[in-house]
């Protein structure tokens, strides 16, 4: 899900202002596609940080910071029902 959400505000930055809100470095230096999006969303799941992946403006950073709470917490009501199912 973040994955879209990631992509359909860039690409809504990109068409209102002509550049996207996040800066997405791609090895190659060619534009990031919707894959790209959906790839860096995932990975955040296994990995603290998102390399060459930051925001520009103020709305992106908190985009990112928001999406980060909602993993740790979703990571957290995971271990706490794993810690009650194994203690019942």
């Amino acid at each position: 899900m973040w994955g879209w959400i990631y992509w359909r505000v860039d690409i809504g930055s990109r068409i209102a202002t002509g550049k996207g809100i996040f800066d997405f470095k791609l090895p190659d230096g060619a534009s990031p596609t919707i894959y790209d999006y959906f790839l860096v969303s995932f990975t955040s799941l296994i990995s603290s940080t998102l390399n060459g992946f930051s925001g520009k403006t103020r709305t992106a950073r908190t985009l990112i910071f928001v999406h980060g709470v909602m993993m740790w917490d979703a990571m957290g009501l995971m271990l706490s029902r794993a810690i009650a199912l194994v203690s019942s």
